[in-house]
């Protein structure tokens, strides 16, 4: 059992090595400005962490790199499979827009944004498959300047129906419903 345990233990030190060996060769890859890098939790982190420091965003709060997953998922349904190609998504015009906006919001919230920033209907109909049900003031606010009133409301009531609250025993509470 003792040599079992000591070999697990060797294990999981290996893995750390090989974890910290692969941050460490995507730092000097994007620091080179090779971006051809598949996306992955460490790759977008990297990325994001440069992109705020390039454009000067401030407000951008880092989120949990498990919390990557599914926004991985959308960026492959959107048609973004590589570092470089998100790089091209996120446009010099949507990180003005996103400065202009008081508050702040996470590295998760940037990516969704930026999508549907870049292409709104697209980002509804391929890509997002109900991760999330509702969006801050902000967020409605740098799509309505975007993409007009208009537009904006019939993705609302397509995609984001607002449903009548139920009435609730005293002693429920309402489930928190994920922001973008």
């Amino acid at each position: 059992m003792a040599g079992q345990l000591e070999l697990a233990d060797k294990e999981f030190s290996r893995l750390g090595q090989d974890v910290d060996g692969y941050t460490a060769e995507l730092e000097e890859k994007t620091r080179k400005g090779e971006l051809n890098i598949e996306l992955s939790s460490a790759s977008l982190g990297e990325f994001l962490t440069k992109l705020s420091e390039k454009h000067a965003i401030s407000s951008l709060k880092e989120s949990e790199h498990s919390k990557f997953a599914a926004v991985i998922d959308e960026l492959h349904r959107f048609g973004i499979d590589t570092i470089q190609s998100l790089d091209g998504l996120i446009s010099q015009e949507f990180c003005k827009e996103l400065k202009a906006f008081p508050g702040t919001t996470t590295q998760v919230g940037l990516l969704r944004k930026a999508m549907m920033y870049a292409n709104i209907d697209k980002y509804f109909t391929q890509a997002w498959h109900r991760q999330w049900s509702s969006m801050t003031p902000t967020t409605e606010e740098l799509l309505r300047r975007r993409w007009g009133r208009e537009r904006l409301d019939s993705i609302r009531k397509t995609f984001l129906p607002v449903k009548k609250p139920h009435k609730q025993a005293r002693d429920t509470q309402s489930p928190l419903i994920p922001n973008v």
